[in-house]
């Protein structure tokens, strides 16, 4: 008797997890998490349900995961731009710019603003890895605060209260471009926002 070949089931482990991720982020980033399907994300993945699960667990699971991933891209992004060298408002308005941009495209906004907020309210893990983004966030605009002020450089307050304070101008940018707001008015307020923290103006 001749053995049935058994061929394994699913999508071969020699995915690209980063590719993956990248699909399953702007297929939640497109419809939010309620609102993405297993077969939305198996179709963006180009993998079958048992692959998925096999590779990430659940819709909930490969959900914390995308967080963690926009999470570490956006750090990346930033750590870019802060090493450039440049004066500490060019610094902001150049984080600040490249934020706007992807945030108007197709008004997404930021992709943990615009998904996680709602789950955050009935969901703890998702509550705390999106409250330790925000933080991450604040300190990232206060280490360059800290920088500044080492150099010489006045502030008009400490670099937490400042690194905070630029959180929420880039998260307001981004509630901005999901309400449908214009890149123009949106980049204008932020100029401003700025120019004010680095005390080069008032509102």
């Amino acid at each position: 008797m001749v053995q049935k070949e058994v061929k394994p089931r699913g999508r071969p482990k020699s995915y690209d997890r980063e590719e993956a991720l990248m699909a399953a982020m702007m297929t939640f980033w497109k419809a939010g998490y309620a609102g993405t399907s297993l077969d939305d994300l198996s179709a963006a993945m180009a993998m079958n349900r048992p692959s998925i699960y096999a590779a990430f667990g659940d819709k909930r699971a490969l959900y914390l995961e995308v967080i963690d991933f926009y999470r570490r891209r956006v750090r990346a992004s930033f750590d870019r731009l802060f090493d450039k060298g440049l004066p500490l408002c060019e610094t902001l308005q150049a984080a600040t710019a490249k934020a706007i941009e992807t945030y108007v495209e197709d008004q997404k906004g930021c992709f943990v603003v615009g998904t996680a907020i709602t789950e955050a309210a009935v969901d703890d893990d998702v509550r705390a890895v999106t409250a330790e983004m925000f933080r991450e966030i604040e300190q990232v605009f206060a280490q360059r605060f800290r920088e500044a002020a080492a150099r010489g450089q006045n502030l008009i307050a400490p670099p937490e209260v400042l690194g905070a304070l630029m959180s929420d101008v880039v998260h307001g940018c981004s509630l901005k471009a999901r309400a449908g707001q214009n890149r123009e008015e949106i980049e204008a307020s932020a100029r401003r926002s700025i120019d004010m923290i680095c005390g080069r103006g008032t509102v």
